[in-house]
């Protein structure tokens, strides 16, 4: 099939991968011109990207879209690079190249730019990201696929997708929960946070326990991480304990100091002073990044 004449968008990113149709779609002045043009592409041609992050399409979702574009046709164009068999793999829209195949569609508009395997998989990330259209798992899974695949660092994603690097650390951590766990997390049977919650267990037993607690309760993501602080009380006294076990003969004043703050913060705190006692150390222990955030939230920092 002969390519249409193209089109030419509004430059950015965002005019790429919003939902809403482009602001501004230009005649085409040259096809030398640095901005990217819009041609018509056969459905057959294209094929799904290799690094796609969403791995769960809803069907009613793609047969309502279909339904759409049959009625008001495609308004906005999909993302695509050459492939070196000379057709096409799709960086971003494939929900809309589903769709345009479910209304029957025999070619979609598309713009091809030309992308390496580490560019294509962050595109369609980012696109996933900017739309929240990922669940949680998924995007985990993105995030640990750039990490493995192209050698970057937690930050090195959290800059590609506008994160802090605490978020990308905590979504990473859910992949290390039991697949069952997992599977209610993509579900929406639980959130992120109550995964998050669950991840900084490392009981077994009582992550069960607290999982069958939040469906059959209806917990609240702080209503789960009180349980949680719940659960660590005893394992903050046992190690507090060991502290003044290993020193009967520390000032016992120091000692019920100790002992206040690691009941206050829920967890082991130790105060080691100079022999003057005019300076000296606070250490303060935590498990986790989840324990350690909660820390912070207990003295104060609510935005750490």
């Amino acid at each position: 099939m002969t390519p249409t004449r193209p089109r030419k968008l509004g430059r950015g990113l965002s005019s790429l991968l919003d939902d809403a149709p482009p602001q501004e779609i230009h005649a085409e002045k040259s096809l030398s011109d640095s901005q990217d043009v819009i041609q018509e592409i056969p459905v057959d041609d294209i094929r799904a990207n290799a690094f796609q992050p969403r791995i769960r399409f809803d069907d009613r979702n793609l047969a309502e879209l279909a339904a759409s574009i049959k009625s008001a046709g495609l308004m906005q164009p999909i993302l695509v690079r050459p492939a070196s068999d000379g057709k096409y793999e799709l960086i971003a829209g494939e929900r809309r190249w589903r769709a345009g195949k479910m209304a029957g569609l025999t070619a979609i508009p598309a713009i091809v730019r030309t992308a390496d395997d580490r560019r294509s998989a962050e595109l369609a990330l980012i696109e996933n990201v900017q739309r929240t259209d990922l669940n949680p798992i998924e995007r985990a899974g993105a995030f640990r696929t750039l990490m493995g695949k192209f050698v970057m660092t937690q930050a090195d994603v959290a800059d590609r997708v506008g994160l802090d690097r605490s978020s990308v650390a905590n979504l990473l951590r859910l992949l290390d929960l039991p697949e069952d766990i997992r599977n209610m997390i993509a579900d929406g049977a639980l959130s992120a946070g109550h995964g998050k919650m669950l991840a900084s267990l490392a009981d077994e037993e009582q992550r069960r326990r607290l999982v069958e607690r939040i469906l059959s309760e209806h917990l609240s993501v702080r209503q789960t991480e009180k349980a949680v602080r719940d659960l660590a009380k005893p394992r903050a006294a046992s190690l507090q304990d060991s502290i003044n076990a290993e020193a009967p003969d520390r000032d016992a004043n120091i000692r019920d100091l100790e002992a206040k703050l690691g009941d206050h913060l829920q967890t082991r705190v130790r105060i080691d002073v100079s022999r003057n006692k005019d300076k000296g150390k606070l250490i303060i222990e935590f498990y986790d990044l989840e324990h350690f955030d909660g820390l912070m939230r207990v003295m104060g920092f609510e935005n750490a």
